[in-house]
C-alpha cells in the first residue's frame, strides 16, 4: 500500500476510453482554458495526473474542483486517492469519508478509503470497506488489490493469493496486482515468483517504484544484497518517502556490513511513520550489528507493540538476547519466529546462536545447516556454522564456512574473527593474528576478536599483549567470560597464577559449569600449590565433560603431585587416546612414567611431545631427568639447559644440571647451579647433597659437612648422606689431630713423597666416593702396588667391614649379582683394601679380579646379607662380573627428586660374552682413564661400543 496509488477503475469512467491518457490531459487542459471553473474538466484532469503519476498536480486540480463543489464526489474520490500516494493518509481519510457521507455506494470513495486504512495500519478496515466495494463491483480490480494487500497483512496468504489473481485475470497488465502478487509469493517463500512478478511489473512500467521496491526485497530475501541495494534507491529516487524502499536499502546495508548508513535510512523512515514495525525491527538490527544489543532490544520490542506478530522483530529480539547473553530468551523467541515460520533463515541462525551459548554444538551446527538449506548463500549462517564447527572440532570444515562466508561478505567483522578463532586451533598464529587485527579495524569494539587476538598472542608467546587484548574486550563488556577466560589463561602460562586464581573464579562466577574457566582455575591452583583444589576443579569439568583434553591432563597433572602417579597415568593415557598428539597430556604422562620408574617410557613420551613443540617446557624437564637416570648426563645437561633458557628459576632442574655438571666434573659449574637452584628452594635435599659433593671435590670441606648436616637434618634417615658426611668429616684439619690437640702438619706439595702421593689418592677417593652417590657414577680407582701375601685374612676382613659400612639398608637379594656388584663398588673405593686384597689373592695383573674373587664367596655373601644390605635404588652401581655379564636397566627418578642415586646403569647377569670380546682389562682401563669422575667415561664409553658390536646389550639411547 506504500507508494503512489494507480488509482481506482471507476474513474476510468471519466476519461473517453478510446483517448490515450496524455489526450485526456491535453483535452481536458482545452477545456478549462475555455472555461476555468469547468468542474468536471478539472476532475478528469486530475484523474489523467493521477494515471500519469503526477499526484501532486492532481491533489491540486482535484482541490480547485472542490473549491467549486466541495461536495462532488468524483473530485473527493480523486483527491483522497491523491493524498495516500502522497502519504497524506489522515486527509485520504477524510476525504473519502466525505464522499461515503455524500453517497454510501460510491465505489470510487470506498476504494479510496480502504486503501488509506491499509496504509495507516487499519488492515480490518482496509479489509471491510475493500469487501463492500467488490460487493458494489465484484470486477474492481483495484479493490481486489487493496483487499489482497490488507489479507497480507492479516494473515490470510492464500486469501490474499486469490485476490491478487483475481484482480490479474480483470486486468493481466495491472501493476499494482503484479506487485501485490509478488509480495504474497515472497511472504508464502517463492520469492523467485515474487522477483518474477515485479519484474513482469516493470516491463510495464519500469519507472514503477512500487514494483522495485518489492523487487528490492524480493532480492534482499535472495541474499542478491547489491540488487537490493540498487532496487530499492532506483524505487527511492523516484518516489524518496517510499517507506519499503526505505527499510529494503536499510536492511541490504546492514548486511553488506553498513550499519551506520542503515541508521540514516531507518531515520527517515521513522520520520515518516515513527510506530512504524518494519522500520524499528530494521533500526534494531542495525544496532545489533554495532554491539547496541540494548538499543535493539528497545527497538525491536517497541515494532513488537505495534505489530506483536513482526516476525522479524522477533527474531532481531532474538538477536540481542543473543548479544546481551539471554541464551534462553534468544531460544525462546527464535522458536516463537520458526513457529510461524519455519523456513526463516535468520531466526534458525539466531537459534544457533542461542544454543551454542547454552552449550548445544549439535543443535547449533543443526539449525545452521538448515539455513545454508533455504539459503545456501546465507554468509550469517555459515559464519554461524563455522563458529559450531570449531567448537566441535572441525577446524578445517570451520575454515571451509569462513572463506565461504567472507566470499560472499569480506567484511564481516565477526566472521573474520572466527576464522581467525579456527586458525588459533590449527595452530597458525600468524594468520589468527591477521585476521583478528582485520576484525578489529572493522569493529574496534568487536570483544570476540579481542579475545582470539589475545589467544592468538599467547601462542606466538606475546604475554603481555594477549593480557592487553584481554583486558581491552574486558573494559567494553565486563562480564565477557571468554575474556576473563582467555586473560586468566595467559596469567597462568606467564606465572601470574593469584591473578589467574581471580579472573577463573570470576567467569565461574558467571557461568559456574564453564568448563575453561575450571581447568584454568585448576592450573592457577596447581601453581599454587592447592594440589586438592586443582584435582576438585579438573574433577568438576570432567564430570561436565568426560573427554575433556585439558580437564584430563590437569587432574593428571594433581594426581601426580598428591603421590598417585597410576591414576595420572591413566588419566593422561585417556586424554591421549582422545588426542594422541596433544603435548600437555604427553608431558604429564612421562612425568608419571618417569616416577613409576618408567624412564624408557618417560623419554619416549618426551621426544613425543618435544615434537610437536620443541620449546615444551615440561617435556624438556622430564626428559633431562630420565636422561639423568638412564646416564646420558650430556643429554641430562643439555635438555636442562634448554629448559633453563626458557625459566632460569626452576630450582629442580637447576639441580638436576647442577648434578649433572659433577658426574661430567664441571664442579664449579655444579655448585653455581645448585647454589641457584638452594636459592630459590633452600629446603632441597637434593641441592644440597650436589653443592655439598661439588664444594667437597673442590676443597671446600667445611662447606661440604654443612650442606652435609643440612641435607640430613632433612632427611635423619638418609644413610648414604650421614655416611658422606663422616667422610667429609674425616678430612676436616681436626679430624687428623694426634689426640694432642695440634693437627699435623701439611705436607708440602712442591716435593711429594710415596706418602704424600697415598694421601693425595685417598683425598680424592673420598671426594669420588661422594662425587658417585651423588650422581651415581661409580668411581675409578688406580690399582696399588701389591703388598706381602700374609694378608688374605684381613684384606678379608677388612672388605667385610667397608662393605657394612659402605652399604646400609639395602633390599638385594642375598648372593645376586646386583647385591655383590654393589658391595664390590664400594670396597674398591679404598685403595688401601684393594692393596690388600690384591696381594692376599697374589694376582699382580688384576687387583678388581681379586676383590670378585673373595667378594663372591658365600661366606661372606651371607655375613654381608645377614646385616640387612637390600637397597634397590643402588644396584646400578655394581660393576661388572669377569664374563662381563650385563644388561642395562633404568633406576628411579621422580618429579620431585633428583637422579643422584639413579643416573647409573645397573648391570645385571644376562649375556655372556668371551673376555676376548671386552675384557675386564678393557673396563679396568677404562676406569683408571682420570682422576675424577667424568674422565672415564670416553673410555668406557668405547668399552660398551666394542660389546655392542658384538652382539651384547643395547645401550641407552637418547
Amino acid at each position: 500500500a506504500h507508494g503512489p496509488s494507480t488509482g481506482h477503475t471507476a474513474l476510468l469512467r471519466d476519461i473517453p476510453c478510446a483517448w490515450p491518457l496524455s489526450g485526456a490531459l491535453d483535452e481536458s487542459t482545452a477545456s478549462l482554458q475555455l472555461n476555468p471553473r469547468d468542474v468536471r474538466a478539472l476532475g478528469v484532469r486530475a484523474a489523467a495526473k493521477m494515471y500519469l503519476g503526477d499526484l501532486q498536480g492532481a491533489l491540486l486540480d482535484s482541490t480547485a474542483a472542490l473549491q467549486i463543489d466541495p461536495k462532488d464526489i468524483r473530485a473527493l474520490g480523486v483527491r483522497a486517492d491523491a493524498k495516500v500516494g502522497l502519504g497524506d493518509l489522515q486527509g485520504a481519510l477524510d476525504d473519502s469519508t466525505t464522499a461515503l457521507d455524500i453517497a454510501p455506494q460510491d465505489i470510487r470513495a470506498l476504494g479510496a478509503r480502504a486503501d488509506a486504512k491499509g496504509s495507516s495500519g487499519d488492515l480490518q478496515g482496509a479489509l471491510d470497506d475493500s469487501t463492500l466495494a467488490l460487493c458494489i463491483n465484484p470486477k474492481d480490480s483495484s479493490s481486489m488489490c487493496v483487499r489482497a494487500s490488507a489479507k497480507l497483512g492479516l494473515g490470510d496468504l492464500h486469501g490474499a493469493l486469490e485476490d491478487s489473481n483475481a484482480a490479474l485475470n480483470v486486468d493481466p497488465q495491472d501493476n499494482r496486482a503484479l506487485c501485490v502478487r509478488a509480495k504474497i509469493k515472497g511472504a508464502l517463500g517463492d520469492v523467485q515468483g515474487a522477483v518474477d512478478d515485479t519484474t513482469a511489473a516493470l516491463r510495464i512500467d519500469p519507472q514503477d517504484a512500487r514494483a522495485l521496491s518489492v523487487r528490492a526485497g524480493a532480492k534482499l530475501s535472495l541474499g542478491d544484497l547489491q540488487g537490493a541495494l540498487e532496487d530499492s534507491s532506483a524505487a527511492l529516487h523516484s518516489y524518496p518517502n517510499d517507506m519499503n524502499a526505505l527499510c529494503v536499502r536499510a536492511h541490504a546495508k546492514v548486511r553488506l556490513g553498513q550499519p551506520i548508513e542503515a541508521l540514516a535510512d531507518t531515520a527517515v523512515a521513522l520520520c515518516i511513520a515513527p510506530t512504524d514495525f518494519h522500520a524499528l525491527g530494521v533500526q534494531a538490527e542495525a544496532k545489533e550489528s554495532l554491539r547496541d544489543y540494548t538499543g535493539a532490544l528497545s527497538d525491536s520490542t517497541a515494532a513488537l507493540k505495534t505489530n506483536p506478530k513482526d516476525v522479524r522483530a522477533l527474531g532481531v529480539r532474538a538477536g540481542a538476547k543473543v548479544g546481551l547473553g539471554d541464551w534462553q530468551g534468544a531460544l525462546e523467541d527464535s522458536t516463537a519466529v520458526l513457529r510461524s515460520n519455519p523456513k526463516d533463515a535468520h531466526a534458525l541462525c539466531v537459534r544457533a546462536k542461542a544454543k551454542g551459548g547454552l552449550g548445544d554444538l549439535k543443535g547449533a551446527l543443526d539449525d545452521s545447516t538448515a539455513a545454508l538449506v533455504i539459503n545456501p548463500q546465507d554468509s550469517r549462517a555459515l559464519s554461524v556454522r563455522a563458529h559450531a564447527k570449531g567448537a566441535l572440532g572441525n577446524l578445517q570444515g570451520a575454515l571451509q564456512d569462513t572463506s565461504a562466508a567472507l566470499a560472499l561478505c569480506p567484511k564481516d567483522s565477526h566472521t573474520l574473527a572466527v576464522q581467525a578463532g579456527a586458525k588459533v586451533g590449527l595452530g597458525d598464529f600468524q594468520g589468527a593474528l591477521s585476521d583478528s587485527t582485520a576484525a578489529l579495524r572493522l569493529d574496534p569494539k568487536n570483544t570476540y576478536a579481542l579475545c582470539v587476538r589475545a589467544d592468538a598472542k599467547e601462542g606466538l608467546r606475546d604475554f603481555q599483549g594477549a593480557i592487553e587484548d584481554s583486558t581491552a574486550a574486558l573494559l567494553i563488556d565486563p562480564l565477557d567470560i571468554h575474556a576473563l577466560g582467555v586473560r586468566a589463561d595467559v596469567k597462568a602460562r606467564s606465572g601470574d597464577f593469584d591473578g589467574a586464581f581471580s579472573d577463573s573464579s570470576a567467569a565461574l562466577g558467571i557461568d559456574p559449569k564453564d568448563i575453561h574457566a575450571l581447568c584454568v582455575r585448576a592450573d592457577a591452583k596447581l601453581g599454587l600449590g592447592d594440589l586438592y583444589g586443582a584435582l576438585d576443579d579438573s574433577s568438576a569439568a570432567l564430570s561436565i565433560d568426560p573427554t575433556d583434553l585439558t580437564a584430563l591432563g590437569l587432574r593428571a597433572d594433581a594426581k601426580g603431585g598428591l603421590g598417585d602417579l597410576q591414576g595420572a597415568l591413566d588419566d593422561s593415557t585417556a586424554a591421549l587416546r582422545i588426542q594422541p598428539n596433544d603435548c600437555s597430556a604427553l608431558g604429564v604422562r612421562a612425568s608419571a612414567r618417569a616416577g613409576l620408574g618408567d624412564l624408557r617410557g618417560a623419554l619416549s613420551d618426551s621426544n613425543a611431545a618435544l615434537r610437536v613443540d620443541p620449546q615444551n617446557l615440561r617435556a624438556l624437564c622430564v626428559r633431562a631427568k630420565a636422561m639423568g637416570g638412564l646416564g646420558d648426563l650430556v643429554g641430562a645437561l643439555e635438555d636442562s639447559s634448554a629448559a633453563l633458557q626458557i625459566n632460569p628459576n626452576i630450582p629442580t632442574i637447576l639441580c638436576v644440571r647442577a648434578q649433572a655438571k659433577v658426574g661430567l666434573g664441571d664442579l664449579q659449574g655444579a655448585l653455581e647451579d645448585s647454589t641457584a637452584a638452594l636459592s630459590l628452594h633452600p629446603m632441597d635435599h637434593a641441592s644440597l647433597v650436589a653443592r655439598a659433593t661439588a664444594r667437597q671435590q673442590l676443597g671446600d670441606l667445611q662447606g661440604a659437612v654443612e650442606d652435609f648436616e643440612a641435607a640430613l637434618d632433612l632427611e635423619p634417615e638418609s644413610q648414604n648422606v650421614r655416611s658422606f658426611l663422616e667422610k667429609a668429616k674425616k678430612g676436616l684439619p681436626d679430624a687428623k689431630s694426634d689426640g694432642s690437640g695440634v693437627s699435623e702438619p701439611e705436607v708440602s706439595k712442591k716435593v711429594p713423597s710415596q706418602r704424600d702421593d697415598e694421601e693425595t689418592f685417598e683425598d680424592h677417593s673420598e671426594e669420588a666416593t661422594t662425587a658417585a652417590a651423588s650422581v651415581g657414577l661409580a668411581v675409578p680407582e688406580v690399582a696399588p702396588e701389591p703388598e706381602p701375601d700374609d694378608v688374605e685374612d684381613e684384606g678379608k676382613e677388612v672388605v667385610t667391614k667397608k662393605m657394612a659400612l659402605l652399604l646400609p639398608e639395602t633390599h638385594v637379594e642375598p648372593e645376586s649379582d646386583a647385591f655383590v656388584g654393589r658391595a664390590l663398588s664400594e670396597a674398591a673405593l679404598d685403595p688401601e683394601i684393594a692393596d690388600k686384597v690384591h696381594a692376599a689373592c697374589g694376582d699382580g695383573k688384576d687387583g678388581r679380579k681379586a676383590l670378585r674373587d673373595i667378594a663372591i664367596e658365600p661366606e661372606l655373601v651371607n655375613k654381608l646379607s645377614a646385616q640387612g644390605y637390600n637397597d634397590h635404588s643402588s644396584v646400578h652401581r655394581a660393576l661388572p662380573r669377569e664374563a662381563f655379564e650385563s644388561e642395562v636397566r633404568g633406576g628411579v627418578v621422580n618429579e620431585d627428586q633428583d637422579f643422584s642415586n639413579s643416573v647409573g646403569n645397573t648391570l645385571d647377569k644376562k649375556d655372556s660374552l668371551p673376555e676376548e670380546t671386552c675384557s675386564t682389562r678393557d673396563v679396568k682401563g677404562a676406569a683408571h682413564g682420570g682422576t675424577s669422575p667424568g674422565s672415564a667415561l670416553p673410555e668406557l664409553a668405547r668399552a660398551l661400543e666394542r660389546h655392542e658390536r658384538h652382539g651384547g646389550m643395547l645401550l641407552p639411547q637418547r
